[in-house]
């Protein structure tokens, strides 16, 4: 009888080390949910990025005063049209996400979804190509391809920033990168 007793307690004394090994390792692999951004904070960022475009927009075309007094409304709405739909662009792949993750027989929602983010695609290509023939009217071919090259080189170093700035720290390789 004590045989057995020893037996069966080595037996579940392995059972439950697996079991914790396993959720241990289970849990390792589970990724945390940033917390949301602070999104006053997102606002004055982009406001600061947006200047800091206008400034290098202004820096490559040299534009006369009344190009630039149009110019510049005119990428600032379209940006502020742009980061709309991108945000609405999230917040739909979010749902989408969700609505995945639930009741698997919600086909009509996910369809829903799925319409809500193609109208969202259609209208950020109209927003594009409307920008595009306004500054085809108001720039001359030799100021639009600086304003593409600097603005392709501005967006460049903000990827690169962003990059930076994500990276985990040296002296800390394990460690995730900062968000």
């Amino acid at each position: 009888m004590r045989d057995m007793t020893t037996r069966v307690l080595i037996s579940l004394s392995i059972g439950l080390v697996t079991l914790l090994a396993g959720a241990a390792a289970a849990m390792e692999g589970t990724r945390r949910e940033p917390p949301p951004p602070d999104e006053g904070l997102v606002r004055r960022v982009e406001e600061r990025v947006e200047m800091l475009r206008k400034w290098r927009v202004l820096e490559a075309l040299d534009p006369s005063e009344e190009v630039a007094n149009r110019l510049l409304p005119l990428l600032s709405s379209a940006d502020r049209r742009e980061r709309d739909l991108s945000h609405q662009r999230e917040r739909l792949i979010g749902e989408l996400r969700r609505t995945l993750e639930g009741d698997a027989r919600n086909e009509e929602r996910l369809r829903g979804v799925l319409d809500a983010l193609e109208v969202t695609e259609r209208e950020r290509c109209a927003a594009r190509e409307t920008l595009n023939r306004e500054l085809a009217e108001m720039l001359n071919a030799r100021q639009r391809a600086r304003l593409v090259l600097a603005l392709e080189e501005f967006h460049r170093e903000v990827r690169d920033l962003i990059a930076r700035v994500r990276r985990p720290p040296a002296d800390h390789p394990g460690e995730p990168p900062i968000e």
